[in-house]
């Protein structure tokens, strides 16, 4: 199974083409697509890649959408605080629970279906102001409340967080005058708490899983500045892992002010 995490950048209605150009390339199973403002953007992008697409609205006018050619079973969008922006919670066959021999004859072995779940999520941005960081960390913190109460099978926490890790390379020269002005008034220090509670609560970070050293940036594609993509996996999850990278080939520059971030899983 592949599944990606793409922010289309405010809908992406002008670089529709473009983003199916990558997601084709990419050929995930599962696409999550943060910023996916308008629908009909994204009923475009499943009629023309064969996905079938599920739009849910977020708070204000930050949505967010899955494209998915596996059955979608239970699903609901969480969008009040303290959580912000949007979670999507998505529940997914993976398995029909059918399969061949390797002579390639007709016998069928039956067994149940596998199933997995999705915690789509697309936080506040401004990874560098603090007050922003406060509500990050509420909402992560929810979300892994929700998780596990909720959480049946075994699942990922995926999306735009807008968030950087500790100790990784988060640069703000791009920012404009007035977020620098913000960023001062904290001593120009960065804070870097609202992914801690993930790893904490036993998450791997695939990307960092199956690449300790390197930089993984996925903002923005003409001025790599920040890793804020990511796809944590439960312990299930980081046992099937295979590999999880940064998608960076043409047109995905172009696409988006976010590279996509793709992970395969084993059955």
């Amino acid at each position: 199974m592949r599944v990606m995490t793409y922010n289309i950048w405010d809908g992406g209605a002008e670089r529709a083409s473009l983003i199916a150009d990558v997601i084709a390339q990419a050929n995930p199973d599962v696409v999550l697509l943060n910023e996916a403002d308008d629908e009909r953007v994204v009923q475009s992008l499943a009629r023309q890649l064969a996905y079938q697409p599920l739009w849910a609205r977020g708070s204000g006018d930050k949505h967010i959408a899955l494209l998915t050619r596996l059955p979608i079973g239970e699903w609901r969008i969480y969008n009040r605080r303290p959580f912000t922006q949007a979670l999507l919670v998505v529940t997914l066959t993976t398995d029909d629970g059918r399969r061949t021999t390797e002579a390639g004859s007709s016998a069928i072995v039956h067994r149940p279906p596998s199933t997995i779940q999705l915690f789509c999520v697309h936080l506040l941005p401004y990874f560098m102001l603090l007050h922003y960081e406060f509500a990050r960390w509420r909402t992560v913190r929810a979300i892994l409340q929700l998780a596990k109460r909720e959480a049946k099978h075994p699942h990922l926490i995926m999306g735009d967080f807008n968030a950087a890790m500790r100790g990784e390379r988060a640069d703000t020269s791009l920012f404009s005058v007035k977020i620098k002005r913000q960023l001062t008034l904290q001593l120009n220090r960065q804070p870097r708490f609202a992914l801690a509670p993930i790893l904490r609560a036993g998450y791997e970070d695939c990307f960092r899983h199956v690449h300790p050293l390197d930089a993984g940036l996925t903002w923005m594609p003409w001025a790599l500045s920040a890793r804020l993509d990511y796809i944590f996996a439960d312990a299930e999850m980081v046992r099937r892992l295979q590999t999880c990278d940064v998608f960076t080939s043409p047109p995905a520059e172009r696409g988006s002010d976010h590279f996509p971030l793709v992970a395969d899983f084993a059955a």
